[in-house]
């Protein structure tokens, strides 16, 4: 349970780090700006609250109730997020470097821009969330699932989404250059413009992608449009081009 020391400076303050804040009720809580580095925010209820840019690094939110939560800006780098219900939330260009959100609950959530880089994404639920522009290199989407989801423009250079499920979304011009796709499924995803240059896609589920014609083609790795072409096939029409 919540510190009830911890809870009153809180509220009077809007500041309290690296307090005892488990299973607290701050239900749609005025927030914004506020100091909560390093605290203990485990199964706290904070849906609908405003944590416009607040500083959250390294906090415990294990399990907690973030959906529909306001967290446009806000600092989460290396905070624990897992098993977390975000479904809803906005974290739009929010600062997520290190971040666990294993198995957290983010569908329809907005992460536009959002900076994820290094980030632990395991079958996280990411079902039409927003991710356009949104960096994550070196990200895990292991088994993570973003059917429906828009990642146009999102920068996932080396990260790995083995097994993760991406039916029907948005890649348009979203850069998967060295990205493990291992048994992932893109069925009818859109990928045009994005870069898939040494990409691993060996088992991958491509029909209605384009890419199914490069697997066709021999390659064992997705490559750029212009690098497929060379082998004889357009990426996206899947008709033959003419050789070099």
């Amino acid at each position: 349970m919540a510190n009830p020391h911890n809870l009153q400076t809180l509220r009077a303050t809007g500041n309290c780090p690296s307090s005892d804040l488990r299973e607290a009720d701050l239900h749609g809580s005025l927030l914004k700006g506020s100091k909560l580095t390093a605290s203990d925010l485990r199964k706290a209820n904070l849906s609908q609250a405003d944590l416009v840019e607040a500083s959250l690094s390294a906090a415990n939110l294990g399990e907690a109730n973030l959906s529909e939560a306001d967290l446009s800006g806000a600092y989460l780098q290396k905070a624990d997020l897992e098993a977390a219900l975000l479904d809803g939330a906005t974290l739009k260009n929010a600062v997520l470097y290190g971040a666990n959100l294993k198995k957290a609950s983010m569908n329809e959530t907005d992460l536009e821009g959002a900076k994820m880089e290094g980030a632990n994404l395991e079958s996280a639920m990411l079902q039409e969330a927003q991710l356009d522009g949104a960096t994550l290199h070196q990200a895990n989407l292991n088994g993570a699932n973003l059917n429906g989801a828009d990642l146009s423009d999102a920068q996932l250079t080396g990260a790995t989404l083995q097994e993760a499920q991406l039916e029907g979304a948005d890649l348009t011009h979203a850069n998967f250059s060295g990205a493990n796709l291992k048994g992932a499924n893109l069925e009818n995803a859109k990928v045009e413009g994005a870069n898939f240059t040494g990409a691993i896609l060996e088992g991958a589920k491509l029909l209605g992608t384009g890419l199914e014609l490069a697997k066709q083609a021999g390659a064992t790795t997705a490559k750029a449009a212009g690098t497929v072409a060379q082998a004889g096939l357009d990426l996206f029409s899947g008709k033959r081009t003419s050789s070099r």
